[in-house]
């Protein structure tokens, strides 16, 4: 049960924050660079920018719902692994199920 929570829950919870994270400071370095080398007028310096935001906030929508989804689920397989059978049947298998049809919406 350990494996199922950490290999399929929580380590991509953790895999796909720090692979968000240095996708958005790739993003903003690109828009700096960006900046630094074009001459072009002021409008489409705040028409890259505003792209930038928008796929920051795109990005950081997906990754919370994300995290919203599996984290939970992930926390209880691993208490579940660690508490027993009881704690499985009294716990996991009710909020378990409503965690799973949540995570389908």
């Amino acid at each position: 049960m350990w494996l199922y929570s950490f290999f399929l829950k929580l380590l991509p919870c953790a895999v796909l924050t720090a692979l968000t994270t240095c996708l958005i400071k790739a993003l903003y370095k690109v828009e700096e660079n960006s900046l630094r080398m074009r001459t072009g007028s002021h409008s489409d310096l705040n028409t890259q920018t505003r792209n930038t935001d928008k796929t920051t906030k795109l990005l950081s929508i997906i990754l919370t719902l994300f995290i919203i989804a599996e984290f939970p689920q992930g926390i209880l397989g691993m208490l579940s692994a660690i508490l027993g059978k009881q704690f499985f049947y009294d716990c996991y298998n009710p909020v378990g199920e409503v965690m799973d049809m949540m995570a389908l919406i």
